[in-house]
């Protein structure tokens, strides 16, 4: 019933129950092309992903974040938790201590396209970060003057 009259939901049911097995993933996403060659399984959004795969459309799926390599449970429910982001600034504000090196290899794989190209949001992710250090060495390491600021 829900394979005939709901097929995303059920693809994204099904898809979701083998998150965590890469091959077995593999093989349900050929079969399901295979089946419904107008699918379409976008990759992991910072504003539309969950932490399971959920429909966008009449056979449009999104990613979710635990699709991302080295990515926690914990983390991810935590980006899920605080969306929506309106900027890669409010990300970094609202994520508090995700480390430069994910957040570059979220920009690297594209879950902030809703923000823009990748290459506009990574030097403004560097341009931010440098900002942050400087002011740092001024207060002398003394950020707490800047908390609640975007720095």
């Amino acid at each position: 019933f829900l394979k005939t009259y709901f097929p995303t939901e059920f693809i994204c049911a099904i898809l979701s129950s083998a998150v965590s097995d890469e091959e077995k993933l593999i093989n349900l996403l050929k079969s399901f092309r295979n089946e419904y060659p107008e699918l379409k399984v976008h990759p992991p959004d910072i504003n539309i992903s969950k932490n399971y795969y959920a429909p966008t459309g009449y056979l449009e799926i999104v990613a979710p974040f635990s699709a991302v390599k080295g990515l926690g449970s914990k983390v991810s429910e935590a980006l899920v938790e605080k969306q929506p982001y309106s900027s890669i600034f409010d990300f970094v504000l609202k994520s508090g201590n995700l480390g430069q090196g994910i957040v570059e290899s979220f920009i690297d794989i594209g879950i902030f396209r809703s923000f823009g190209e990748k290459e506009k949001i990574m030097l403004e992710y560097k341009r931010h970060n440098s900002i942050r250090k400087r002011v740092g060495k001024v207060t002398n390491g003394d950020t707490d003057l800047f908390s609640g600021s975007l720095f």
